[in-house]
């Protein structure tokens, strides 16, 4: 019977992850591997104006043309960069449903590499209140911030630089962005404690 609920409880949710997860179209697998540089009008232009493939991969030629720091090189170093930064990207961050739809892999292409990870794992070691720490990991990068308010016990991890704080709440290594010295980067260092 338990053999049988398992069977029913897989068959479900591949169901439905396949379902949420569906094949990308060409200009649709485009638009996720540019997400984070495509403007908003260039989102629209791609999904709207560009009906078939070749002319989707017209105007992601002219796109990566207009980025090119230096036009005097057949290499367009940009493009190099970001397309290793997606590779990276869809090795390290996968999740169910692709690489970029991880906090990691957001920070990860908009930041570039972390210059040091600091990983700490799941612990024991219950606070004042009862409560013990999920995993997490802080992402140093070697800009310095000017948030001040940040909790005791990020603050003296390389202080004063840009960090960002990734925990997995779920404990399935899905690493969730819970604060970052970085202006208008999620902010929520709580988050990171069990109930």
């Amino acid at each position: 019977m338990r053999e049988l609920t398992l069977i029913i409880i897989s068959f479900c949710f591949s169901g439905c992850f396949s379902s949420i997860c569906s094949e990308k179209t060409y200009n649709e697998q485009l638009l996720h591997d540019l997400q984070y540089i495509l403007s908003k009008e260039d989102k629209n232009e791609l999904k709207y104006i560009a009906k078939t493939d070749s002319q989707a991969a017209a105007y992601i030629e002219q796109f990566w043309s207009s980025l090119d720091p230096d036009t005097t090189t057949e290499e367009n170093e940009y493009r190099v960069m970001y397309e290793q930064r997606v590779q990276y990207a869809k090795v390290h961050f996968a999740t169910s449903c692709g690489w970029g739809n991880s906090d990691r892999a957001r920070v990860f292409m908009v930041y570039g590499p972390p210059e040091t990870v600091e990983i700490f794992p799941w612990t024991e070691d219950y606070l004042a209140n009862g409560m013990s720490l999920k995993s997490y990991e802080v992402w140093v990068y070697n800009e310095t911030s000017d948030i001040t308010d940040i909790p005791h016990r990020f603050e003296q991890i390389f202080p004063n630089m840009q960090k960002f704080i990734f925990a997995d709440k779920s404990g399935v290594g899905i690493y969730d962005l819970i604060f970052s010295t970085v202006q208008d980067e999620h902010r929520d260092p709580y988050s990171l404690l069990l109930e």
